[in-house]
């Protein structure tokens, strides 16, 4: 933008137009300044979020493992939990038969829980970035867009 010289032989005027042109755009420039700096604001707050995000999810998925570890080598010992005093006749097996396998279903339906919980949680979480970097991407296109 050049200056141009104002033609106006009263020096007061020269000075208040000369003032109202800067004001203008030093409004302008204020006012966008102002507002970069609060969408920058709000990008690190959505980045803070995102990684106290990130950092609840890994924290419930390795619990979320270990129950699942701790699940299948509970499994795994119910296979070789039998009492010879139990199966030692044919009524005993039966009877001995139905708890066993029951108690097998059981630990095997609580593993496809665990498993099914930390997929969600998996999904959630990949959800959840996948918001916070929309957010971040739009805000962004804004600041773009002003400067």
């Amino acid at each position: 933008m050049s200056e141009k010289k104002e033609s106006s032989k009263f020096g007061l005027v020269r000075t208040i137009m000369a003032i109202l042109a800067l004001g203008e755009s030093g409004q302008l420039d204020n006012f966008f300044m102002k507002q970069v700096k609060a969408f920058k604001k709000d990008i690190a707050k959505i980045e803070h979020n995102l990684e106290t995000v990130k950092m609840t999810f890994n924290n419930e998925r390795d619990d979320l493992k270990e129950e699942i570890e701790d699940a299948n080598l509970s499994l795994e010992h119910s296979y070789a939990e039998i009492d010879p005093e139990e199966i030692n006749s044919n009524e005993k097996q039966k009877e001995f038969a139905v708890r066993y396998w029951r108690n097998i279903e059981a630990k095997e339906r609580a593993i496809d829980q665990l498993e099914e919980r930390l997929e969600n949680l998996t999904d959630e979480n990949k959800d959840s970035i996948k918001g916070f970097k929309s957010q971040i991407k739009a805000i962004e296109a804004r600041i773009n867009k002003i400067g």
